[in-house]
């Protein structure tokens, strides 16, 4: 349903008159795929569609024409999901634990405190050490 509704207003331009499907697509999370597509298909959306959607509350085929008549039609390809990045140096639980325990032993304080401090600690760690 939303990947083909997203395939009708960004490959093909066919009509949406047809019955796209029967689930309901929120304006916001075909957004969020278009913008996927390209930064360029960004730019379009975060300065046109996020703001104009709520003007088409009542009716989502209004909005859905709308995106269709003024994206530019783009060709194929895989729309990949952008994700989260991982911290590279993230300690495992385990070593992390081990870490806590042994701070909390030779500074006898409580896991719960030590864990509250290195906590802070990365909250309020300055980011440029020059």
């Amino acid at each position: 349903m939303l990947f083909d509704l997203l395939d009708r207003l960004l490959h093909s331009k066919r009509d949406l008159s047809c019955n796209i499907g029967d689930e309901p697509v929120h304006p916001f999370i075909l957004n969020r795929w278009i913008s996927m597509y390209s930064t360029q298909m960004a730019i379009l959306i975060n300065n046109t569609g996020n703001w104009m959607y709520s003007v088409f509350d009542s009716d989502q085929h209004k909005y859905f024409k709308f995106l269709q008549q003024f994206l530019p039609r783009v060709p194929k390809r895989r729309i990949f999901y952008i994700k989260k990045n991982k911290q590279p140096n993230q300690p495992t639980d385990d070593e992390h634990q081990k870490k806590v325990e042994i701070l909390a032993r030779n500074l006898e304080l409580s896991e719960r405190e030590i864990k509250c401090l290195l906590e802070y600690e990365c909250q309020h760690r300055p980011t440029n050490t020059n």
